[in-house]
């Protein structure tokens, strides 16, 4: 049974910049660093792109404004985080 008064724990998924692509896999921006990522269940993805990542697995192609706009509030909820 779930103990209302703990945490919950939640998965996320991030939106990430693809850098290269290389057959099913691909790297990845993730702040500073770089990351290889599985990309099997998306078609037709190119370095440029914006993906949305759970756990090193590509789920979804994102528009880069819906991407930029998902980062920044990311972001902001980072800091907001940071500052308690």
């Amino acid at each position: 049974m779930h103990n209302l008064l703990s945490p919950l724990k939640m998965a996320f998924a991030y939106p990430r910049l693809v850098i290269e692509i290389d057959g099913k896999e691909a790297v990845v921006q993730i702040d500073e660093k770089k990351a290889r990522v599985d990309i099997s269940l998306l078609d037709d993805l190119n370095a440029g792109d914006y993906i949305l990542l759970h756990d090193k697995l590509a789920i979804q192609v994102l528009d880069k404004e819906n991407a930029l706009q998902t980062i920044a509030a990311l972001d902001s909820l980072n800091g907001v985080q940071k500052a308690r």
